[in-house]
Formats: C-alpha cells, structure tokens, sequence
C-alpha cells in the first residue's frame, strides 16, 4: 500500500539527530522527574483509569518511584494503537498493522489489570464500579480514559455511512485511515477528468490533535499536486474556530501556507449534518443560519468529549472534561484524584507529546500528596506535535500557556527556526516517534 517509505541512507541521517532530536520531538522536559530519583514509601493504594498512552505512562512511572507500589489499571482495551500514525496511514506512508501493539506488553510488572469498562465513579466514597458490576475501592484515583468520538452527533453520520465506499472518511479510527487512503488515490483519479471538491471538517468540541485535520489536508494537497491534478480539485477547510491555528505565531505560518498552496478555508461554522446519498453537508453558522455545501470527499473530524462515567461525575465540568488545576493536575474538587491525557479540561494539552510532560508532573505531585507535602511539580500547558505540511516536510509546532498579557509562549526544543518546514521533522515523524512512544514512553523513561 505504501507509496512513500523512507531509505536506509533516510534512517541512517535521521540516526545523525541524536538522542537530543528524537527526546525533544516528544517534548523532553529539563525538569522531567527521573527514573534515578530515591523511592517514596509513601503507602496507598492508586487505581489508573484507562491504559492508553497516558495510564500505562503514570503507572510505569509510580511503580519505579514507590517502593511498595500497590497499583491497578482498569480498562478492558487489549490493543494499544499508536495512533499519531493514523494520519501516516490515511497518507500511504505506513501500513495498516503498523501502530498495533498488544497492550498486555506494557502493563508493568506488579501492576494488576482489571479487564472491565468503569460505568460510573463515585469520589465521594472513593470507589468506581465496572460495566461488569464489580466495585474497586482506592485511596487514590488517576483519571485517564481518554476521548471518545461523537460520528453520532453529526446528523446522518450512522456507523453504516461510515463504513462504505462513499468518499465520506475519518482519520480518527484505523480503519478510517485506511479508507482514506483508498479515497485519497480515487480523488486524484477522479481529478484526471473532472473537477472535484473535497472539504476537510473540524469540530466544534475540544478534540485530541488539534492539527490532525490540517495534516491530511496538506497531505492530500501534494499528493494530489505530485499526482498532476492539484488544479482540478478544490481543497477546502471548514472549521469552527476564527482562525487557523490558535497560538499566533504558526498562524501566520499556516495563512501563508494556505494562501501559497491556494487551499481555501471557511470559518466560524460547524458540520450539523451529512447526506450520504445527494453528497452535501450542512453547516450551521455561529448565528444559526445554515447552508449547504456539495462534496465529492469529505473528511471528518467528529466532536470529541468523555465517557460517561466521567461526564456524569462531579468531577465533570460542564463541557464534560475533568476539572483539574491546569499547573498540578490534581481535581479541583477531590485531592486524592488526579487527571491527565486529553479527558482534562486544561487549555492546552490533548496530544501524545503533552502527556510526555503531564506524567511526571502527575507521578510526583501524587507521591507528594501521599507524603503530605505541597503540590510541586508543575505543568506548563507544554504541547507539541510535528505538523506535516507535504510529503518529506513538517513543522516542530511546540508551545504551552499564554503568557499573563495573553501573548505566545513558544517552546522549541531546537536551536532552529521553529516555523520552518524541515525534513528532518518528518522523518523524527515517521521513523523515531513510535520506537520512542512504545519503548521510552509507555514504560515510563521518555
């Protein structure tokens, strides 16, 4: 399937960047705790909520830095998927077994694993019950169970329309990614003689890779570019948000992109509904006028919230994510349950190389309350993600917080332009950032 793979002279340069390059490119923090750190005997007994990226991370990292871990993961999930590489799929970069791991290979040792769903948690009296009816006690509750995506929400977007050979697609499921694909070579064929419109849609919600959509969008651009049919086909964002990209400084980068590549963008508008049949799609406007938009390829990125178990608990805020102090982590309302990963209700912070940083910062802020001492450790909002601007290029995009007057604040992790497309990061994308995620990350190193 793959129409794009790298070279042994590629993986032997991308070799040459250095533990420094690879560190970074997950966002490798100076102040990170580390695995050499005294053990705490600090006692209790933690229940981790999910084992995604973020579960398996805080759960490597508690059961190295206490000395008698008494620690349980629950999550029936038995396949891990890496899924930064589901944009590579929808490419033709990588292939469809590429991001699959199983997930009993990361549960460290010592840690129980309860193999059931949570249906509802109960703060109050530190317990959560399973979809199974079992009830789990704890002394100390990470919340970590992710997003989950709401197709169902846009009108007509039934898991049927999903699934069929309609040029309707999602990146946000693998076997979304691969459809993609297929969509993706069938627009350029389609493009040889006629025109074609291919919208690209964000949601309303917050939503895990912010920048996921853009990805295929540019992606799909210079493949259809490579393809010598770019000027058949209308390449258009639709979005809810004002503008491109939320921190100032690559939204310039990314107008000017747009502009240069002529890929049109519609703003302050949300999909409302999809008809799979007439291929139109009906956005509403933020005053409630709506309109109609004829497609050949639509790409979608859903709306994004919580399970239910945690939107219907006090420790909800009303958008459904996890109230928690955007510096600690810790639940604003219950001091012995702390959040991470993208169910938190934090500025910023719903990508992989985000939980890179919210880990250690969760790890050693609960050992910490354990041993009664104050909160120290401190999340700066840190995200980060390799944006691919076109095959063999992309953007470091690294920032946390806004400064108090409001302003960026930009943290690069290179000594270079970080507003540059560079094919070094494309290849930190493609080669170094799954070895580093399964093998440094989930074991609670990197």
């Amino acid at each position: 399937m793959s129409v794009h793979t790298l070279s042994r002279r590629d993986a032997l340069k991308l070799g040459l960047l250095g533990t420094l390059g690879s560190a970074a490119a997950l966002g490798t923090p100076a102040s990170a705790a580390t695995p050499a750190e005294a053990k705490s005997g600090a006692n209790g007994k933690i229940v981790i909520i999910g084992a995604g990226s973020a579960g398996l991370a805080v759960a490597a990292r508690l059961n190295r830095q206490l000395s008698h871990p008494d620690i349980t993961i629950v999550d029936a999930t038995t396949i891990h998927h890496y899924q930064p590489a589901y944009t590579l799929i929808a490419a033709g970069v990588k292939e469809e077994e590429y991001p699959l791991e199983p997930n009993a290979d990361y549960i460290p040792r010592g840690v129980k694993w309860v193999q059931e769903m949570v249906q509802s948690v109960d703060p109050d009296a530190n317990t959560l019950t399973t979809h199974q009816g079992n009830t789990i006690t704890y002394d100390y509750l990470i919340v970590a169970p992710g997003v989950k995506l709401d197709y169902h929400k846009i009108e007509g977007l039934t898991p049927e329309v999903l699934e069929a050979d309609n040029g309707i697609d999602t990146i946000y499921t693998l076997e979304g990614s691969v459809r993609s694909w297929d969509s993706l070579q069938k627009m350029a064929e389609m493009a040889k003689t006629q025109k074609v419109t291919a919208l690209f849609v964000e949601p309303a919600t917050g939503m895990k890779c912010a920048g996921a959509t853009k990805k295929i969008l540019m992606l799909s651009e210079d493949y259809l570019r490579r393809a010598g049919v770019r000027e058949n086909v209308d390449l258009r964002l639709m979005t809810p948000a004002g503008r491109l990209f939320g921190v100032d400084t690559y939204n310039s980068v990314f107008e000017e992109i747009f502009t240069t590549r002529e890929i049109n963008h519609e703003h302050n508008i949300t999909l409302q509904s999809v008809d799979a049949e007439a291929k139109t799609a009906r956005f509403v406007h933020e005053d409630g006028t709506h309109f109609d938009r004829a497609f050949d390829f639509i790409q979608i990125t859903p709306p994004q919230s919580t399970p239910e178990f945690l939107a219907q608990s006090p420790l909800a805020a009303h958008n459904t994510f996890m109230k928690v102090d955007q510096y600690t982590l810790q639940s604003e309302d219950y001091p012995n349950i702390f959040g991470l990963g993208d169910c938190v209700n934090t500025p910023f912070g719903k990508t992989g190389a985000s939980i890179r940083k919210m880990y250690p910062t969760v790890a050693e802020n609960l050992i910490a309350q354990m041993e009664g001492r104050p909160l120290q450790a401190k999340y700066d909002g840190y995200t980060a993600c390799p944006l691919l601007t076109r095959y063999h290029n992309a953007i470091m995009v690294e920032f946390g917080y806004r400064q108090p007057d409001g302003s960026d604040t930009l943290l690069p992790s290179f000594p270079l332009n970080p507003t540059k497309e560079r094919w070094a990061f494309w290849l930190l994308k493609v080669i170094a950032l799954k070895p580093m995620y399964y093998k440094g990350m989930l074991r609670g190193y990197a």
